[in-house]
């Protein structure tokens, strides 16, 4: 496993910690590696559910760990309740206990009984099918929403039947693009989108309200990486390129940049509200960084590993 896995690897495992339990926090680190735990060193998505179990979305596989061992699922082409695709974007599991798996060719629902997967069939009146998955979430009503690339988003009624699902065309064309990357609700029960090709956007299930958010500073929707909220209601969107920024108290409609030492093109990767409510920052090759609020600025984090460039690795 190369530095750069083990890197990325173990700062994802951070970032996930530090938005967990307390006592989680004392735990020390090891270094887990390709050659005999996980299935791939290229990873999606890291996520911890209810029953304690730490999954890993690469692409190549999905990982399961129980504290002490991996267990790997992949496609079997001859076993329908095997995993969908090897290539696993995304990870999450709802308020009724079902774990959902979002492949860059369709949504499965993790069956803990028999160990298998079952799929959800997704298919549009024009034909298309097997959504490529880009990001789940759970709404505060308990309706699942479901973000794709090339098909839009998907809605799943809450105690509905899984199959009962609803394409949501209307937001789609009036987006104009079925290309998304990111969803996130706030608690004002808005859904914020970010798109490949037509920017962000905020959106109001029962309203219909839709506003677009370009300017003074446009924030390209596939420049998007994470979006968050923390305990005040200020809502932050992190970018591949261009850095943090927070949605302005002082200019409605507007979002602003949020420096790192004097610079924008921080390169980050995913945001988590910790159990202090401090904005955690994770970077592509600048380590852990937190936001000060106080001063509107990002600093480096008490806890890091150091800068480390991915290009030269």
């Amino acid at each position: 496993m190369s530095m750069k896995a083990q890197i990325l690897f173990l700062f994802s495992i951070y970032c996930f910690l530090i938005g967990s339990t307390p006592v989680m926090k004392a735990q020390t680190g090891k270094f887990y590696s390709t050659d005999k735990e996980l299935s791939n060193s290229l990873i999606n998505a890291v996520y911890q559910d209810r029953k304690g179990f730490i999954w890993i979305a690469t692409e190549n596989g999905l990982n399961k760990f129980d504290g002490t061992r991996f267990s790997i699922y992949r496609h079997n082409a001859t076993d329908s309740t095997s995993l969908k695709n090897n290539y696993v974007r995304t990870l999450f599991e709802d308020s009724r206990g079902n774990f959902w798996i979002g492949c860059i060719n369709g949504l499965q629902r993790y069956d803990r009984a028999t160990d298998n997967f079952h799929e959800l069939f997704i298919s549009r009146k024009d034909g298309r099918k097997n959504p490529h998955i880009t990001s789940i979430i759970e709404r505060r009503n308990g309706d699942l929403w479901i973000a794709t690339s090339g098909q839009g988003a998907i809605s799943l009624k809450k105690n509905s039947n899984p199959a009962s699902f609803h394409i949501e065309t209307e937001l789609t064309d009036r987006i104009g693009s079925n290309y998304l990357n990111v969803i996130f609700e706030d608690s004002r029960q808005n859904l914020w989108i970010a798109t490949e090709e037509k920017g962000l956007y905020r959106y109001s299930p029962e309203s219909k309200e839709l506003k677009s958010y370009k300017a003074p500073y446009h924030i390209a929707g596939d420049d998007v990486s994470a979006i968050c909220e923390d305990a005040h209601g200020q809502i932050f969107v992190g970018t591949l390129t261009k850095g943090l920024f927070r949605l302005s108290s002082r200019q409605e409609g507007n979002f602003e940049p949020v420096l790192y030492q004097n610079r924008m093109n921080l390169n980050i990767r995913t945001l988590i509200i910790d159990t202090r409510g401090k904005l955690i920052i994770g970077t592509d090759g600048e380590g852990v960084k937190e936001y000060q609020p106080q001063q509107d600025i990002i600093v480096d984090s008490e806890i890091n590993a150091g800068p480390f460039d991915f290009s030269k690795s």
